[in-house]
Protein backbone atom coordinates (compact mmCIF):
# COMPACT_ATOMS: atom_id res chain seq x y z
CA UNK A 1 0.00 0.00 0.00
CA UNK A 2 1.55 3.12 -0.78
CA UNK A 3 2.85 6.11 1.76
CA UNK A 4 0.47 8.71 0.99
CA UNK A 5 1.92 12.31 2.11
CA UNK A 6 -0.20 16.11 2.05
CA UNK A 7 0.67 19.67 1.90
CA UNK A 8 -1.78 21.41 2.64
CA UNK A 9 -2.35 25.28 4.09
CA UNK A 10 -2.87 25.81 8.04
CA UNK A 11 -5.25 23.62 9.27
CA UNK A 12 -8.21 22.99 6.65
CA UNK A 13 -8.86 21.93 3.28
CA UNK A 14 -10.75 22.63 0.10
CA UNK A 15 -13.72 20.81 -0.46
CA UNK A 16 -12.15 19.01 -3.34
CA UNK A 17 -9.03 18.57 -1.61
CA UNK A 18 -10.68 16.77 1.36
CA UNK A 19 -13.50 15.14 -1.00
CA UNK A 20 -10.23 13.29 -2.64
CA UNK A 21 -9.27 12.17 1.02
CA UNK A 22 -12.20 10.72 1.49
CA UNK A 23 -12.25 8.42 -2.04
CA UNK A 24 -8.40 7.33 -1.00
CA UNK A 25 -9.20 6.53 2.38
CA UNK A 26 -7.75 8.30 5.64
CA UNK A 27 -6.32 5.57 6.52
CA UNK A 28 -4.00 5.62 3.42
CA UNK A 29 -2.61 8.90 4.32
CA UNK A 30 1.23 8.46 6.62
CA UNK A 31 1.95 12.24 6.95
CA UNK A 32 -0.03 15.69 6.55
CA UNK A 33 2.32 18.60 5.91
CA UNK A 34 0.88 21.79 7.03
CA UNK A 35 2.08 25.09 5.79
CA UNK A 36 2.18 27.99 8.50
CA UNK A 37 1.99 30.78 5.85
CA UNK A 38 2.61 34.70 7.04
CA UNK A 39 -1.03 36.78 7.24
CA UNK A 40 -0.99 40.24 5.00
CA UNK A 41 -3.24 42.75 6.41
CA UNK A 42 -6.00 43.82 4.02
CA UNK A 43 -3.40 47.25 3.20
CA UNK A 44 -0.57 44.89 2.38
CA UNK A 45 -2.98 43.06 -0.09
CA UNK A 46 -4.06 46.39 -1.63
CA UNK A 47 -0.51 48.02 -1.87
CA UNK A 48 0.21 44.09 -3.48
CA UNK A 49 -2.60 44.20 -6.24
CA UNK A 50 -1.84 47.97 -6.67
CA UNK A 51 1.97 46.82 -7.33
CA UNK A 52 0.78 44.21 -9.83
CA UNK A 53 -1.75 46.55 -11.66
CA UNK A 54 -4.05 43.99 -10.59
CA UNK A 55 -6.34 46.08 -7.75
CA UNK A 56 -9.23 46.86 -10.23
CA UNK A 57 -9.56 43.95 -12.15
CA UNK A 58 -9.47 41.58 -8.92
CA UNK A 59 -12.58 44.13 -7.45
CA UNK A 60 -14.64 43.70 -10.47
CA UNK A 61 -14.05 40.32 -11.11
CA UNK A 62 -15.13 39.20 -7.41
CA UNK A 63 -18.46 41.62 -7.91
CA UNK A 64 -18.72 39.39 -10.61
CA UNK A 65 -18.32 36.11 -8.63
CA UNK A 66 -20.71 37.40 -6.40
CA UNK A 67 -23.58 37.64 -8.47
CA UNK A 68 -23.15 34.24 -10.22
CA UNK A 69 -23.39 32.83 -6.85
CA UNK A 70 -26.59 34.89 -5.68
CA UNK A 71 -28.33 35.37 -8.88
CA UNK A 72 -31.21 33.37 -8.70
CA UNK A 73 -30.94 32.83 -12.37
CA UNK A 74 -27.30 31.79 -12.45
CA UNK A 75 -26.81 29.92 -9.39
CA UNK A 76 -26.82 26.68 -8.94
CA UNK A 77 -26.27 24.82 -5.22
CA UNK A 78 -23.45 22.77 -6.22
CA UNK A 79 -20.99 25.74 -6.74
CA UNK A 80 -21.12 26.36 -3.07
CA UNK A 81 -18.66 23.92 -2.71
CA UNK A 82 -16.03 25.70 -4.50
CA UNK A 83 -16.29 28.12 -1.09
CA UNK A 84 -16.34 25.22 1.87
CA UNK A 85 -13.15 24.79 3.75
CA UNK A 86 -13.45 21.36 5.79
CA UNK A 87 -11.18 21.18 9.03
CA UNK A 88 -8.42 18.64 8.99
CA UNK A 89 -9.59 16.93 11.91
CA UNK A 90 -12.69 16.07 10.17
CA UNK A 91 -11.01 14.60 7.14
CA UNK A 92 -8.12 12.25 8.50
CA UNK A 93 -6.33 11.77 12.04
CA UNK A 94 -2.80 11.49 10.43
CA UNK A 95 0.91 12.14 11.86
CA UNK A 96 1.18 16.33 11.27
CA UNK A 97 3.66 17.80 10.65
CA UNK A 98 4.27 21.97 10.86
CA UNK A 99 6.39 23.71 8.82
CA UNK A 100 7.03 27.40 8.01
CA UNK A 101 8.09 27.42 4.32
CA UNK A 102 10.54 30.53 2.68
CA UNK A 103 8.09 32.81 0.77
CA UNK A 104 9.67 34.73 -1.80
CA UNK A 105 9.50 38.04 -2.08
CA UNK A 106 7.10 37.80 -5.15
CA UNK A 107 5.22 35.23 -2.73
CA UNK A 108 4.97 32.62 -5.31
CA UNK A 109 7.91 30.47 -4.88
CA UNK A 110 8.49 28.58 -1.57
CA UNK A 111 10.99 26.48 -0.33
CA UNK A 112 11.56 24.16 2.81
CA UNK A 113 14.18 24.29 5.33
CA UNK A 114 16.42 21.24 5.07
CA UNK A 115 15.28 20.11 8.70
CA UNK A 116 11.95 20.14 7.49
CA UNK A 117 12.71 18.23 4.51
CA UNK A 118 14.56 15.90 6.45
CA UNK A 119 11.89 15.44 8.71
CA UNK A 120 9.81 14.74 5.87
CA UNK A 121 12.00 12.29 3.81
CA UNK A 122 12.48 9.80 7.54
CA UNK A 123 8.87 8.91 6.95
CA UNK A 124 9.65 7.18 3.88
CA UNK A 125 6.39 8.48 1.67
CA UNK A 126 5.72 6.93 -1.75
CA UNK A 127 4.40 9.85 -2.68
CA UNK A 128 3.30 13.39 -1.62
CA UNK A 129 -0.16 15.43 -3.01
CA UNK A 130 0.16 18.97 -3.09
CA UNK A 131 -3.12 20.55 -1.59
CA UNK A 132 -1.67 24.15 -0.71
CA UNK A 133 -0.75 26.83 -2.20
CA UNK A 134 2.77 28.22 -3.61
CA UNK A 135 5.22 27.43 -6.75
CA UNK A 136 7.55 24.63 -4.88
CA UNK A 137 11.23 24.99 -5.72
CA UNK A 138 14.49 22.98 -3.95
CA UNK A 139 14.88 20.09 -1.96
CA UNK A 140 10.92 19.33 -1.26
CA UNK A 141 10.61 17.95 -4.71
CA UNK A 142 12.37 14.81 -3.66
CA UNK A 143 11.30 13.90 -0.07
CA UNK A 144 9.42 11.37 -1.19
CA UNK A 145 10.26 8.25 -3.52
CA UNK A 146 7.59 9.16 -6.17
CA UNK A 147 8.49 13.05 -6.12
CA UNK A 148 5.32 15.58 -5.88
CA UNK A 149 1.87 14.84 -7.96
CA UNK A 150 -0.48 18.14 -8.52
CA UNK A 151 -3.35 18.74 -10.48
CA UNK A 152 -2.98 21.46 -13.18
CA UNK A 153 -6.61 22.66 -13.52
CA UNK A 154 -6.43 23.48 -17.49
CA UNK A 155 -5.15 22.43 -20.33
CA UNK A 156 -1.38 23.01 -20.04
CA UNK A 157 -1.01 23.51 -24.18
CA UNK A 158 -4.00 25.70 -24.22
CA UNK A 159 -4.58 27.54 -20.78
CA UNK A 160 -1.51 28.14 -18.41
CA UNK A 161 -2.75 30.15 -15.47
CA UNK A 162 -6.00 30.81 -13.89
CA UNK A 163 -8.40 31.44 -12.73
CA UNK A 164 -9.42 27.63 -13.35
CA UNK A 165 -12.51 27.35 -16.07
CA UNK A 166 -12.56 31.31 -16.70
CA UNK A 167 -10.94 31.42 -19.97
CA UNK A 168 -12.24 28.47 -21.67
CA UNK A 169 -15.81 29.62 -20.58
CA UNK A 170 -14.92 33.28 -22.06
CA UNK A 171 -13.50 32.01 -25.12
CA UNK A 172 -16.19 29.54 -25.74
CA UNK A 173 -14.29 26.90 -25.87
CA UNK A 174 -15.39 23.44 -26.69
CA UNK A 175 -13.43 21.50 -23.88
CA UNK A 176 -11.53 22.42 -20.86
CA UNK A 177 -8.99 20.33 -20.03
CA UNK A 178 -6.86 19.16 -16.49
CA UNK A 179 -3.45 17.40 -16.05
CA UNK A 180 -1.73 15.49 -13.16
CA UNK A 181 1.87 16.66 -13.32
CA UNK A 182 5.03 15.49 -11.42
CA UNK A 183 6.49 18.73 -10.10
CA UNK A 184 9.90 19.45 -11.16
CA UNK A 185 11.92 23.15 -10.52
CA UNK A 186 10.66 24.41 -14.21
CA UNK A 187 7.45 26.57 -13.98
CA UNK A 188 4.77 24.91 -16.13
CA UNK A 189 6.67 22.44 -16.86
CA UNK A 190 5.74 19.42 -14.76
CA UNK A 191 6.08 16.12 -16.01
CA UNK A 192 2.18 15.07 -17.54
CA UNK A 193 1.15 11.80 -16.22
CA UNK A 194 -2.34 11.82 -17.25
CA UNK A 195 -4.93 14.42 -18.70
CA UNK A 196 -8.55 14.94 -19.01
CA UNK A 197 -11.08 16.80 -20.76
CA UNK A 198 -14.78 17.82 -20.78
CA UNK A 199 -17.05 19.58 -22.31
CA UNK A 200 -17.27 23.59 -21.34
CA UNK A 201 -19.92 24.40 -19.08
CA UNK A 202 -21.74 27.92 -19.93
CA UNK A 203 -21.08 29.66 -16.77
CA UNK A 204 -17.63 29.84 -14.53
CA UNK A 205 -18.42 28.38 -11.52
CA UNK A 206 -20.41 25.89 -12.95
CA UNK A 207 -17.46 24.88 -15.38
CA UNK A 208 -15.01 25.35 -12.53
CA UNK A 209 -17.09 23.01 -9.76
CA UNK A 210 -17.36 20.33 -12.41
CA UNK A 211 -13.88 20.38 -13.35
CA UNK A 212 -12.30 19.83 -9.90
CA UNK A 213 -14.75 17.03 -9.36
CA UNK A 214 -13.97 15.11 -12.33
CA UNK A 215 -10.11 15.32 -12.19
CA UNK A 216 -10.64 13.68 -9.27
CA UNK A 217 -10.83 10.35 -10.70
CA UNK A 218 -8.14 10.91 -12.90
CA UNK A 219 -5.75 11.32 -9.72
CA UNK A 220 -7.12 8.11 -8.09
CA UNK A 221 -6.48 5.91 -11.53
CA UNK A 222 -2.82 7.79 -11.16
CA UNK A 223 -2.07 6.42 -7.77
CA UNK A 224 -3.56 3.11 -8.88
CA UNK A 225 -1.05 2.67 -11.55
CA UNK A 226 1.84 3.96 -9.62
CA UNK A 227 1.15 1.16 -6.90
CA UNK A 228 0.30 -1.17 -9.55
CA UNK A 229 3.16 -1.14 -11.65
CA UNK A 230 5.97 0.78 -9.19
CA UNK A 231 6.67 3.45 -11.63
CA UNK A 232 4.77 6.84 -12.88
CA UNK A 233 2.71 6.05 -15.97
CA UNK A 234 3.70 8.98 -17.84
CA UNK A 235 2.16 10.51 -20.94
CA UNK A 236 3.78 9.72 -24.26
CA UNK A 237 6.52 12.14 -24.99
CA UNK A 238 5.12 15.58 -26.63
CA UNK A 239 6.24 18.55 -28.19
CA UNK A 240 5.21 20.87 -25.79
CA UNK A 241 4.79 23.92 -27.28
CA UNK A 242 2.49 27.14 -25.80
CA UNK A 243 1.96 30.21 -27.89
CA UNK A 244 -0.83 32.07 -25.85
CA UNK A 245 -0.36 33.94 -22.37
CA UNK A 246 -0.02 32.71 -19.12
CA UNK A 247 -3.68 33.69 -18.05
CA UNK A 248 -4.12 35.35 -14.92
CA UNK A 249 -6.93 37.83 -13.00
CA UNK A 250 -9.21 39.02 -15.75
CA UNK A 251 -9.03 42.43 -16.57
CA UNK A 252 -12.40 44.72 -15.99
CA UNK A 253 -13.05 44.14 -20.10
CA UNK A 254 -12.61 40.88 -19.77
CA UNK A 255 -14.61 40.17 -16.95
CA UNK A 256 -17.54 42.55 -18.59
CA UNK A 257 -17.49 40.43 -21.68
CA UNK A 258 -17.82 37.41 -19.49
CA UNK A 259 -20.88 39.23 -17.95
CA UNK A 260 -22.49 40.64 -21.16
CA UNK A 261 -22.45 37.31 -22.64
CA UNK A 262 -24.32 36.01 -20.01
CA UNK A 263 -26.62 38.24 -19.83
CA UNK A 264 -26.61 37.43 -23.98
CA UNK A 265 -27.60 33.87 -22.88
CA UNK A 266 -30.37 34.86 -20.46
CA UNK A 267 -32.09 37.23 -23.14
CA UNK A 268 -31.77 34.58 -25.60
CA UNK A 269 -32.96 31.66 -23.64
CA UNK A 270 -36.09 33.92 -22.42
CA UNK A 271 -37.07 34.99 -26.47
CA UNK A 272 -36.55 31.06 -27.01
CA UNK A 273 -39.19 30.16 -23.96
CA UNK A 274 -41.47 32.72 -25.29
CA UNK A 275 -41.50 31.04 -29.10
CA UNK A 276 -41.58 27.50 -27.67
CA UNK A 277 -38.28 26.55 -29.11
CA UNK A 278 -36.91 23.40 -28.73
CA UNK A 279 -33.87 21.86 -30.49
CA UNK A 280 -34.61 18.65 -31.25
CA UNK A 281 -32.78 15.12 -32.39
CA UNK A 282 -34.59 14.13 -35.81
CA UNK A 283 -33.04 11.16 -38.21
CA UNK A 284 -31.60 11.71 -41.69
CA UNK A 285 -31.11 8.82 -44.49
CA UNK A 286 -28.43 9.17 -47.53
CA UNK A 287 -28.31 6.80 -50.17
CA UNK A 288 -24.66 5.62 -50.30
CA UNK A 289 -21.65 4.29 -49.16
CA UNK A 290 -20.73 5.69 -45.96
CA UNK A 291 -17.35 6.23 -46.98
CA UNK A 292 -18.81 8.67 -49.44
CA UNK A 293 -21.28 10.14 -47.24
CA UNK A 294 -22.31 13.86 -48.54
CA UNK A 295 -24.39 15.06 -45.20
CA UNK A 296 -26.21 17.41 -46.79
CA UNK A 297 -28.20 15.56 -49.37
CA UNK A 298 -29.33 13.40 -46.70
CA UNK A 299 -33.68 13.42 -46.27
CA UNK A 300 -34.72 14.54 -42.60
CA UNK A 301 -37.27 11.93 -41.78
CA UNK A 302 -40.60 13.59 -40.03
CA UNK A 303 -40.97 13.29 -36.60
CA UNK A 304 -43.83 13.02 -34.13
CA UNK A 305 -45.29 15.98 -32.71
CA UNK A 306 -44.17 16.10 -29.12
CA UNK A 307 -40.96 13.92 -29.74
CA UNK A 308 -37.25 13.44 -31.18
CA UNK A 309 -35.37 10.64 -32.28
CA UNK A 310 -31.76 10.02 -32.29
CA UNK A 311 -29.35 6.76 -32.12
CA UNK A 312 -30.29 5.17 -35.08
CA UNK A 313 -29.47 1.46 -36.11
CA UNK A 314 -30.02 0.40 -39.40
CA UNK A 315 -30.08 -3.54 -39.94
CA UNK A 316 -30.02 -5.17 -43.26
CA UNK A 317 -31.69 -8.89 -42.63
CA UNK A 318 -33.43 -10.76 -45.19
CA UNK A 319 -33.42 -8.20 -47.74
CA UNK A 320 -35.15 -5.54 -45.80
CA UNK A 321 -33.76 -2.68 -43.68
CA UNK A 322 -34.76 -1.68 -40.15
CA UNK A 323 -33.91 1.09 -37.74
CA UNK A 324 -34.00 0.86 -34.68
CA UNK A 325 -33.68 4.10 -32.54
CA UNK A 326 -34.48 6.01 -29.53
CA UNK A 327 -38.01 7.51 -28.92
CA UNK A 328 -37.85 10.24 -26.55
CA UNK A 329 -41.28 11.62 -25.75
CA UNK A 330 -40.71 15.12 -23.71
CA UNK A 331 -44.14 14.36 -21.46
CA UNK A 332 -42.62 11.68 -20.40
CA UNK A 333 -39.26 12.58 -19.75
CA UNK A 334 -37.96 9.22 -21.01
CA UNK A 335 -37.07 6.98 -24.17
CA UNK A 336 -38.10 4.02 -25.40
CA UNK A 337 -36.86 2.30 -28.97
CA UNK A 338 -38.23 2.29 -31.74
CA UNK A 339 -38.28 1.11 -35.39
CA UNK A 340 -38.88 2.43 -39.04
CA UNK A 341 -39.44 -0.57 -41.38
CA UNK A 342 -38.36 -0.30 -45.37
CA UNK A 343 -41.29 -0.79 -47.30
CA UNK A 344 -39.05 -2.33 -50.14
CA UNK A 345 -39.68 1.02 -52.39
CA UNK A 346 -37.48 3.25 -50.69
CA UNK A 347 -39.04 4.24 -47.71
CA UNK A 348 -39.80 3.45 -44.32
CA UNK A 349 -43.06 2.52 -42.40
CA UNK A 350 -43.00 3.73 -38.74
CA UNK A 351 -43.85 0.63 -36.58
CA UNK A 352 -44.31 2.57 -33.41
CA UNK A 353 -42.28 0.99 -29.67
CA UNK A 354 -40.64 -1.89 -30.20
CA UNK A 355 -39.15 -1.99 -26.36
CA UNK A 356 -40.18 -0.10 -22.92
CA UNK A 357 -39.23 -0.04 -19.28
CA UNK A 358 -40.06 2.05 -16.69
CA UNK A 359 -36.51 3.31 -17.14
CA UNK A 360 -34.95 5.18 -20.26
CA UNK A 361 -33.45 3.55 -23.32
CA UNK A 362 -31.73 4.41 -26.08
CA UNK A 363 -28.64 3.18 -28.43
CA UNK A 364 -30.30 -0.03 -29.44
CA UNK A 365 -26.75 -1.36 -30.43
CA UNK A 366 -27.69 -5.11 -32.42
CA UNK A 367 -25.34 -7.66 -33.31
CA UNK A 368 -25.92 -11.31 -34.71
CA UNK A 369 -24.27 -13.96 -32.06
CA UNK A 370 -24.64 -18.28 -33.26
CA UNK A 371 -27.64 -17.19 -35.77
CA UNK A 372 -29.53 -15.02 -33.11
CA UNK A 373 -30.10 -11.38 -33.10
CA UNK A 374 -29.44 -9.08 -29.66
CA UNK A 375 -29.74 -5.67 -29.00
CA UNK A 376 -27.80 -3.94 -26.10
CA UNK A 377 -29.94 -1.10 -25.29
CA UNK A 378 -28.94 1.84 -22.72
CA UNK A 379 -29.68 1.26 -19.37
CA UNK A 380 -27.87 3.45 -17.41
CA UNK A 381 -30.75 4.50 -15.49
CA UNK A 382 -30.78 1.31 -14.20
CA UNK A 383 -27.55 0.48 -13.35
CA UNK A 384 -26.48 -1.64 -15.60
CA UNK A 385 -25.87 -3.22 -19.12
CA UNK A 386 -28.48 -5.55 -20.49
CA UNK A 387 -29.12 -7.48 -23.31
CA UNK A 388 -32.21 -8.13 -24.71
CA UNK A 389 -33.08 -11.43 -27.60
CA UNK A 390 -34.86 -11.05 -30.99
CA UNK A 391 -38.19 -13.59 -30.93
CA UNK A 392 -39.70 -12.11 -34.21
CA UNK A 393 -38.23 -10.56 -36.37
CA UNK A 394 -38.16 -7.12 -35.61
CA UNK A 395 -40.59 -6.25 -33.67
CA UNK A 396 -40.67 -8.58 -30.61
CA UNK A 397 -37.62 -8.85 -28.69
CA UNK A 398 -37.61 -10.70 -24.74
CA UNK A 399 -34.91 -9.79 -22.11
CA UNK A 400 -32.28 -12.05 -22.07
CA UNK A 401 -29.15 -11.36 -19.45
CA UNK A 402 -27.23 -8.70 -17.29
CA UNK A 403 -24.25 -8.22 -18.70
CA UNK A 404 -23.10 -5.83 -15.66
CA UNK A 405 -25.02 -4.97 -12.72
CA UNK A 406 -24.04 -2.17 -10.42
CA UNK A 407 -22.36 0.11 -13.04
CA UNK A 408 -23.50 3.91 -14.75
CA UNK A 409 -22.86 2.74 -18.16
CA UNK A 410 -23.87 4.29 -21.87
CA UNK A 411 -23.73 3.68 -25.36
CA UNK A 412 -22.34 -0.03 -24.83
CA UNK A 413 -21.40 -1.93 -28.33
CA UNK A 414 -19.97 -5.45 -28.99
CA UNK A 415 -18.31 -7.02 -31.37
CA UNK A 416 -16.04 -10.25 -32.14
CA UNK A 417 -12.96 -10.20 -33.15
CA UNK A 418 -9.62 -12.14 -32.78
CA UNK A 419 -12.02 -15.30 -31.43
CA UNK A 420 -12.96 -12.87 -28.58
CA UNK A 421 -15.85 -10.69 -27.60
CA UNK A 422 -15.13 -7.29 -26.93
CA UNK A 423 -17.17 -4.80 -24.74
CA UNK A 424 -17.03 -0.99 -25.20
CA UNK A 425 -19.12 1.39 -23.10
CA UNK A 426 -18.68 4.48 -21.82
CA UNK A 427 -18.47 4.70 -17.66
CA UNK A 428 -19.36 7.28 -15.14
CA UNK A 429 -17.14 6.33 -11.79
CA UNK A 430 -17.02 9.34 -9.91
CA UNK A 431 -20.39 10.79 -8.84
CA UNK A 432 -20.32 13.82 -11.73
CA UNK A 433 -22.80 12.64 -13.65
CA UNK A 434 -20.67 12.56 -17.25
CA UNK A 435 -20.68 9.88 -19.05
CA UNK A 436 -18.96 11.60 -21.84
CA UNK A 437 -15.32 11.39 -20.58
CA UNK A 438 -13.92 7.57 -20.55
CA UNK A 439 -14.33 5.00 -22.96
CA UNK A 440 -13.66 1.33 -21.43
CA UNK A 441 -12.76 -1.93 -23.10
CA UNK A 442 -13.68 -5.95 -21.62
CA UNK A 443 -13.31 -8.91 -23.30
CA UNK A 444 -14.66 -12.44 -22.95
CA UNK A 445 -15.25 -15.50 -24.97
CA UNK A 446 -18.89 -15.13 -25.58
CA UNK A 447 -21.25 -12.16 -25.72
CA UNK A 448 -23.11 -14.31 -22.86
CA UNK A 449 -20.19 -14.51 -20.47
CA UNK A 450 -20.82 -14.10 -17.04
CA UNK A 451 -17.76 -12.41 -16.19
CA UNK A 452 -16.16 -9.63 -18.54
CA UNK A 453 -12.80 -8.66 -18.24
CA UNK A 454 -11.63 -5.18 -17.98
CA UNK A 455 -8.38 -3.72 -19.78
CA UNK A 456 -5.51 -2.80 -17.33
CA UNK A 457 -5.25 0.41 -19.52
CA UNK A 458 -8.56 1.34 -18.72
CA UNK A 459 -10.08 3.67 -19.66
CA UNK A 460 -7.93 3.52 -23.03
CA UNK A 461 -9.67 7.07 -24.05
CA UNK A 462 -10.67 10.12 -22.33
CA UNK A 463 -11.72 13.78 -23.00
CA UNK A 464 -15.11 14.89 -24.24
CA UNK A 465 -13.83 15.46 -27.88
CA UNK A 466 -13.61 11.71 -28.40
CA UNK A 467 -14.48 9.26 -25.92
CA UNK A 468 -18.24 8.66 -26.00
CA UNK A 469 -18.94 5.92 -28.08
CA UNK A 470 -21.56 6.81 -31.37
CA UNK A 471 -22.02 3.88 -33.60
CA UNK A 472 -19.84 1.11 -34.78
CA UNK A 473 -18.84 0.37 -38.70
CA UNK A 474 -16.54 -2.57 -39.90
CA UNK A 475 -15.65 -2.61 -43.93
CA UNK A 476 -12.70 -5.05 -45.67
CA UNK A 477 -12.00 -6.74 -41.88
CA UNK A 478 -11.61 -2.76 -40.60
CA UNK A 479 -13.31 -1.45 -37.31
CA UNK A 480 -14.21 1.67 -36.83
CA UNK A 481 -15.76 3.41 -33.91
CA UNK A 482 -18.00 6.67 -34.16
CA UNK A 483 -17.09 8.99 -31.34
CA UNK A 484 -19.22 12.02 -30.18
CA UNK A 485 -17.30 15.46 -30.20
CA UNK A 486 -19.38 17.72 -27.04
CA UNK A 487 -18.97 21.49 -27.33
CA UNK A 488 -19.35 24.72 -25.33
CA UNK A 489 -22.31 24.11 -23.14
CA UNK A 490 -23.39 21.63 -26.46
CA UNK A 491 -24.00 17.70 -25.86
CA UNK A 492 -23.03 16.02 -29.20
CA UNK A 493 -21.59 18.72 -30.82
CA UNK A 494 -19.86 16.21 -34.05
CA UNK A 495 -18.91 12.99 -35.00
CA UNK A 496 -15.19 11.50 -35.53
CA UNK A 497 -14.50 8.61 -37.09
CA UNK A 498 -11.93 6.54 -35.30
CA UNK A 499 -10.29 3.13 -36.81
CA UNK A 500 -9.43 0.62 -34.39
CA UNK A 501 -5.70 -0.32 -34.78
CA UNK A 502 -4.87 -2.09 -32.09
CA UNK A 503 -7.32 -4.77 -29.50
CA UNK A 504 -6.35 -7.31 -27.30
CA UNK A 505 -6.72 -7.93 -23.77
CA UNK A 506 -2.77 -5.72 -23.20
CA UNK A 507 -4.39 -2.48 -24.78
CA UNK A 508 -6.49 -0.60 -27.44
CA UNK A 509 -5.43 2.19 -30.06
CA UNK A 510 -7.35 3.71 -32.28
CA UNK A 511 -6.38 6.92 -35.03
CA UNK A 512 -8.31 9.50 -36.63
CA UNK A 513 -10.17 8.80 -39.96
CA UNK A 514 -12.82 11.72 -40.51
CA UNK A 515 -14.87 14.54 -39.05
CA UNK A 516 -18.72 15.08 -39.39
CA UNK A 517 -19.60 18.53 -38.11
CA UNK A 518 -22.70 20.48 -38.42
CA UNK A 519 -23.46 23.66 -40.30
CA UNK A 520 -25.74 26.24 -41.29
CA UNK A 521 -26.29 24.61 -44.37
CA UNK A 522 -27.01 21.13 -42.95
CA UNK A 523 -29.64 23.59 -40.49
CA UNK A 524 -28.76 21.60 -37.41
CA UNK A 525 -26.10 22.35 -34.64
CA UNK A 526 -24.85 18.82 -33.74
CA UNK A 527 -24.59 15.55 -34.96
CA UNK A 528 -24.30 12.52 -32.42
CA UNK A 529 -24.20 9.23 -34.10
CA UNK A 530 -24.41 6.92 -37.15
CA UNK A 531 -25.26 4.09 -38.63
CA UNK A 532 -24.94 2.30 -42.26
CA UNK A 533 -25.80 -0.86 -43.75
CA UNK A 534 -25.15 -1.60 -47.65
CA UNK A 535 -25.95 1.05 -49.88
CA UNK A 536 -27.86 3.31 -46.86
CA UNK A 537 -26.38 5.68 -44.26
CA UNK A 538 -28.45 6.98 -41.01
CA UNK A 539 -27.51 9.87 -38.90
CA UNK A 540 -29.03 11.80 -36.46
CA UNK A 541 -29.14 15.78 -36.22
CA UNK A 542 -30.02 18.16 -33.69
CA UNK A 543 -32.45 21.11 -35.29
CA UNK A 544 -33.39 24.03 -33.77
CA UNK A 545 -37.16 24.05 -33.45
CA UNK A 546 -39.20 27.68 -33.84
CA UNK A 547 -42.97 26.63 -32.15
CA UNK A 548 -42.10 23.73 -32.62
CA UNK A 549 -45.26 21.97 -31.30
CA UNK A 550 -47.15 23.30 -34.95
CA UNK A 551 -44.66 22.78 -37.02
CA UNK A 552 -44.18 18.95 -36.86
CA UNK A 553 -46.40 16.09 -38.35
CA UNK A 554 -47.77 13.96 -36.13
CA UNK A 555 -47.28 9.90 -36.47
CA UNK A 556 -49.33 7.55 -34.42
CA UNK A 557 -47.77 4.56 -33.21
CA UNK A 558 -48.39 1.04 -35.64
CA UNK A 559 -50.10 3.36 -38.60
CA UNK A 560 -47.69 3.10 -41.73
CA UNK A 561 -46.24 6.46 -43.03
CA UNK A 562 -44.45 6.68 -46.42
CA UNK A 563 -40.60 7.98 -45.73
CA UNK A 564 -39.27 8.39 -49.53
CA UNK A 565 -35.34 8.47 -49.49
CA UNK A 566 -34.10 10.44 -51.95
CA UNK A 567 -32.75 8.43 -54.85
CA UNK A 568 -34.90 5.24 -54.29
CA UNK A 569 -36.87 3.69 -56.73
CA UNK A 570 -40.50 2.39 -56.60
CA UNK A 571 -43.57 2.94 -57.50
CA UNK A 572 -44.08 5.38 -54.58
CA UNK A 573 -47.53 3.68 -53.31
CA UNK A 574 -48.59 3.98 -49.69
CA UNK A 575 -46.66 1.69 -47.91
CA UNK A 576 -48.61 -1.27 -45.76
CA UNK A 577 -49.21 -1.61 -42.75
CA UNK A 578 -45.54 -2.58 -40.62
CA UNK A 579 -47.22 -5.80 -38.56
CA UNK A 580 -50.28 -7.36 -39.02
CA UNK A 581 -52.55 -6.99 -35.83
CA UNK A 582 -51.62 -4.35 -34.29
CA UNK A 583 -53.47 -1.35 -32.99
Amino acid sequence: MLRIGLIIDGDSLRWFDAELVRRIGPERITLVIQQELPRRSLPERIQRALRRGTLLGSLVFRAAVWLERRTPALRRPEIEDLFQSIALDKVCDAERLRVRPIVSRSGFVHRFADEDVQAIKACKLDVILRMGSGILRGEILSAAMHGILSFHHGDNRTHRGGPAGFWEVLERRDCTGFIVQRLTEALDAGEVLARGELGTKRRYLLNQHHLVKCSLQTMLDVLARLEREGAHPREAPAVDWYAPPVYSVPRVADTLRYLGAQLRRALAGLVRRLLVQRNAWELRVFQGDWRRLVAARARALPVPRGKFWADPFIVRRAGANVIFFEEYEFARGKAHIAALVGTGEGGFSYAGPVLRTPYHLSFPFVFEYQGQLYMCPETHAARRIELWRCVSWPLEWCFEKVLMDGVCACDSMLAERGGRWWLLTNLERDGAGDLCRELHVFHADSPLAERWTPLEANPVVTGASRARNAGLLQRDGKLYRLAQAQGFDRYGRALGLYEVTHLSPEGYAEHPVAVLEPHRGLGAVGIHHLSACEGLVVFDALRPRWLWTAGVRAVQPWKSVRIPVPGARGPGREARRATEGQS
